[in-house]
């Protein structure tokens, strides 16, 4: 009898979590981007009167942790408070060894909600190169450059049942090719030698610790997202 009541379990738990997950679906609040500039800028509050300068851009990609999804607006999620973290921690640490640096921070959110690391190629990278062009045109010679880049992806992947090796594939090409675009559009300004680029790709978020999914559907899907982190 033990095996029929295991087969049983079997063949409800795929009915189950497809209820579930039309629950979740049409139940769950789905929150908006947030509001307002999707850029700005910090200036480090020392050497406000030296002559050396370095501008270190704060380029977040990805879905809904970058566009904001949770917060009013944009100056108080990710993207601004990885600048300021980067600042403050700037401001602790490199003020002995930078006594004539002066030092601003810039960020730039480029998010959208939903979006996949298949379709993040599509949808996000022109908007970076829109704003590399308009915002960052590398004119000022004596100016020292430094792109920190964020990249936040897969939650929708584990939504959407995406493979491992699909993940990782899509994920490299994306970075690659952020990689590229940010030293290309330095190289064209004859600036490639004075750019440092550091690339940093978030962990995939924990699933199983979301408290509107119900069980089991959310230890599945914690399950799914540490696959892919």
């Amino acid at each position: 009898m033990l095996w029929v009541a295991f087969v049983l379990a079997l063949i409800a738990l795929p009915i189950l979590l497809f209820t579930q997950a039309l629950y979740v679906r049409r139940r769950v609040i789905r929150l908006p981007a947030a509001q307002g500039a999707i850029t700005g800028q910090l200036w480090h509050p020392l050497r406000s009167s030296s002559p050396g300068h370095r501008v270190v851009h704060v380029l977040a990609l990805g879905e809904s942790p970058v566009a904001g999804v949770g917060v009013e607006q944009h100056e108080q999620g990710l993207p601004a408070n990885v600048a300021r973290a980067l600042a403050e921690h700037y401001h602790r640490e490199g003020a002995e060894d930078a006594e004539e640096e002066k030092l601003s921070f810039t960020w730039h959110a480029i998010g959208r909600s939903g979006v996949t690391a298949a379709r993040a190629r599509q949808t996000l990278l022109p908007r970076l190169r829109q704003h590399l062009e308009e915002h960052v045109r590398l004119e000022n010679d004596g100016e020292r450059v430094t792109f920190v880049v964020l990249v936040s992806l897969g939650v929708n992947d584990t939504f959407q049942l995406t493979g491992q090796r699909s993940f990782q594939y899509h994920l490299q090409r994306f970075v690659d090719e952020v990689d590229t675009i940010l030293r290309l559009h330095c190289a064209a300004r004859g600036r490639e030698e004075e750019v440092d680029v550091a690339l940093v790709v978030a962990g995939v978020a924990d699933i199983g610790r979301f408290p509107g999914l119900p069980q089991p559907l959310r230890w599945l899907a914690g399950w799914r997202s540490k696959q892919l982190d």
